[in-house]
């Protein structure tokens, strides 16, 4: 009798068993995250345009052929597009800043420089970033910061562009007016700054 039992015992456990499973609790969880506020500019390549009188954009420098026509000894013309991949994840401004307001001969201070002669050259620059579009006219009239700044109002990932343009004759005193000698150069700098 103990064997008849211990046997109904067993089979009404196993009888249980799929009524312990269908009983089992569900467990909810969330999982969550955040992307910062950011904008990132690659380094500049040249665009899609060909360059005019342009050697090599080598890291951040870029290499004119040479400023001076030959023939006249005005400056020459000079034209590039530099591209950098860029994004930034919230509204932003885009500052586009030229250091010295043109190439400035390097011995140049202020205007200075000899009657008749250029020590400054001027430029213009075209800036584009997503529906964005600016200018940037380095005069070379005086010698310090000059910048273009926009507020752009939503986040925007491609390729931010410039073109610099430096037009044949181009002079901070007259036009056509031959360089002196010396080594010309501006520093440009691109933020792009969450707001």
């Amino acid at each position: 009798m103990n064997r008849v039992a211990g046997l109904t015992l067993a089979a009404a456990i196993l009888a249980f068993a799929p009524l312990a499973q269908a009983q089992d609790q569900t467990r909810t969880f969330e999982v969550a995250g955040s992307a910062p506020q950011v904008c990132n500019i690659d380094r500049p390549n040249l665009g899609d345009r060909p360059p005019v009188n342009v050697q090599a954009l080598d890291g951040s420098n870029l290499r004119i052929v040479s400023l001076v026509d030959p023939t006249t000894l005005a400056t020459a013309a000079t034209s590039v597009q530099l591209s950098m991949a860029a994004v930034c994840t919230v509204p932003h401004r885009l500052t586009v800043e030229s250091r010295s307001n043109g190439l400035w001969r390097s011995q140049a201070s202020g205007v200075g420089g000899a009657p008749g002669f250029t020590s400054a050259v001027p430029y213009t620059l075209e800036i584009e970033w997503g529906d964005a579009r600016e200018r940037m006219n380095a005069d070379a009239l005086s010698r310090g910061r000059n910048q273009a700044s926009t507020f752009i109002e939503s986040a925007t990932v491609g390729d931010l562009t410039l073109l610099l343009t430096i037009e044949p004759g181009a002079s901070n005193q007259l036009a056509n007016a031959p360089l002196l000698a010396g080594a010309y150069a501006d520093t440009l700098t691109v933020t792009l700054e969450p707001q």
